[in-house]
């Protein structure tokens, strides 16, 4: 009986480990898709000269959740334009993703400032507040990229080495 206890905290220990550098490729995922994004509502901006809520819904229909309802929801919110301006309704789509949506704290708070430079501007300068906002987030994504193999390594090892640990302890 004791066996099958410290099998199975070397296994959650391991599997602990696998989880760990799997989050660090989640979240390079749901940064592609913010870049997607991102790049979708500049083209529609750029060729379309429409308004945001109408960019909104349009990129919207080419995303997957959440990021199709992040667009959506702001695109509702803008259009009641409840008195609030587009940083305000910004921030509050970004505080409601979903928290599983993989991005960090930091992230979003990236996210959110990204807000506070739209909405007031011509049309040139969202462009350009955009595009530097993109270079930005593709910057963060190669570095993410380049330190995943190493991440992912440590943390298995790390998993492997813990339940290893704690198995020779409870013996």
């Amino acid at each position: 009986m004791k066996g099958i206890g410290l099998f199975l905290i070397f296994f959650a220990c391991t599997l602990m480990g696998f989880f760990a550098g799997q989050e660090l490729a989640d979240r390079i995922a749901a940064m592609e898709q913010v870049e997607q994004m991102l790049q979708l509502l500049r083209g529609e901006l750029r060729c379309s000269y429409i308004p945001f809520p109408q960019a909104f819904c349009q990129v919207a229909e080419r995303l997957s959740s959440p990021w199709k309802e992040f667009l959506q929801g702001l695109a509702v919110r803008m259009e009641r334009m409840s008195g609030s301006g587009m940083r305000e309704l910004w921030a509050e789509a970004v505080d409601g993703l979903p928290k599983n949506c993989s991005l960090t704290a930091g992230d979003r708070k990236e996210l959110t400032a990204l807000g506070k430079e739209l909405g007031y501007l011509d049309l040139t300068m969202q462009l350009n507040t955009l595009e530097h906002f993109e270079e930005r987030w593709e910057r963060q994504i190669e570095n993410l990229r380049e330190e995943l193999p190493g991440k992912r390594r440590i943390s298995r090892c790390l998993g492997v080495c813990a339940g290893i640990a704690l198995v020779l302890i409870l013996w």
